[in-house]
């Protein structure tokens, strides 16, 4: 039987967030649970307009990973996709909706957050992506993207999971583990950081990131946060 992967996230204030004051509005979250594994990484969107993103970003991953863990199958067999896209995305935002209520919104638009997560249920992978940020595979042959960033009407802007219409711009993707070592999931601060979209390289240091998981959960976080400082 294959091990279970090491799930190791971290979510850190940026400078930019810390000279002004302003809190996290990303968020990551793990979890194991009836042999799947999933990965959920949220990035909220910054701007005025976007008051509570960050609760929208902890609710998007908690809600995926749950739904994932309870119906991998469902989602990884369904040839419908549209059907599986509608489903999850209609997750989401029913999940939202009580923290319209609780913080007196006037949509959800105030929760807008993009949305990535990487599902594994043995050999068989599912990976899901809207808006900017990026997924890496770590393999043998070296790194290479699973997703790349998606960007809206221009540079600056992005696609949400908030949208009335996320389903047409949530990207599903179904493949194996193969010889796979790790699968890193990043937001658009770090993703600026490793990868050059002109020549579409990765920097080697994703592998590294991606290393740190034989360290084990809890060591490995430390000294991801350490290296992302």
């Amino acid at each position: 039987m294959r091990a279970l992967p090491t799930l190791v996230n971290v979510s850190l204030i940026g400078n930019k967030h810390i000279n002004r004051g302003t809190p996290c509005e990303d968020s990551s979250f793990s979890k194991t649970s009836n042999g799947v594994s999933v990965m959920c990484v949220s990035d909220g969107a910054g701007g005025a307009k976007y008051t509570h993103a960050r609760f929208g970003s902890k609710c998007a991953c908690e809600t995926v990973a749950d739904l994932l863990c309870r119906h991998f199958d469902a989602f990884y067999f369904e040839n419908r996709e549209s059907i599986s896209r509608t489903i999850l995305v209609t997750a989401i935002h029913s999940a939202m909706a009580p923290l319209l209520q609780e913080h007196e919104l006037d949509g959800l638009e105030r929760l807008s957050c993009t949305l990535l997560f990487v599902a594994v249920k043995g050999d068989l992978v599912l990976a899901g992506h809207i808006g900017d940020g990026m997924i890496c595979r770590v393999s043998s042959q070296g790194i290479s993207p699973v997703t790349l960033p998606a960007n809206g009407e221009n540079a600056s802007s992005t696609y949400f999971i908030t949208f009335p219409n996320a389903q047409e711009y949530l990207r599903f993707i179904r493949t194996t583990t193969d010889d796979t070592h790790a699968f890193v999931l990043m937001t658009d601060g770090v993703e600026e950081m490793v990868y050059d979209s002109s020549s579409q390289l990765i920097r080697p240091v994703v592998a590294r990131l991606a290393e740190l998981a034989a360290k084990g959960k809890v060591e490995a976080e430390e000294e991801l946060k350490n290296k992302l400082l």
